[in-house]
């Protein structure tokens, strides 16, 4: 989120005088300059080992707190088709595969929960990190594609197609 002042003051002086109230809002806060460079991508992750009792968003929400910001839920996951696995959509700023142990506390009992990156069908999650209003998109689950809205496929086909042609015309003009 960026802030700045419309009115003639300094930004800094209104900043510096409303500290106490954006720290209620926000965890870190820095300048913006040219260096600052914000790169995120949208990644699936699974997060293994959650007690059914504690299935919930603000536990996915937790679980991932570190490595990303959450982005939405897979459709499966909110529905409870399964329990075997959560699987979350997030922005991160880890060039890495995400592989690794989170230990939460659960109802008094630390849980062990592992969170993995999937590695299939990834042309069209960074689309996701463009559009504030994730809730509405539908997700594309890893391994039930056969149930993607047709709209989503559309959006899918025609994004590859507009790649292709522009591919086409940079190699054209060779």
């Amino acid at each position: 989120m960026y802030i700045r002042c419309v009115s003639n003051y300094d930004v800094m002086t209104v900043f510096a005088e409303a500290q106490d109230f954006f720290n209620l809002f926000f965890t870190k806060l820095i300048r913006w300059s040219q260096d600052v460079i914000k790169f995120e991508k949208g990644v699936w992750v699974r997060i293994y080992g959650i007690p059914i009792h504690a299935w919930n968003t603000k536990l996915f929400k937790l679980a991932i707190f570190y490595c990303g910001r959450f982005l939405r839920l897979d459709n499966s996951i909110v529905i409870k088709d399964w329990f075997d696995y959560a699987r979350v959509l997030l922005a991160t700023s880890s060039l890495e595969v995400l592989n690794f142990s989170e230990i939460i506390l659960i109802d008094g009992e630390l849980v062990d929960l592992k969170i993995i990156e999937e590695w299939d069908f990834t042309i069209v999650e960074d689309v996701c990190l463009l559009n504030d209003d994730v809730d509405s998109k539908a997700s594309i689950p890893g391994k039930f594609y056969d149930n993607v809205a047709p709209e989503i496929c559309d959006q899918v086909n025609n994004l590859v197609n507009n790649m292709a042609d522009y591919w086409a015309i940079d190699i054209d003009v060779d």
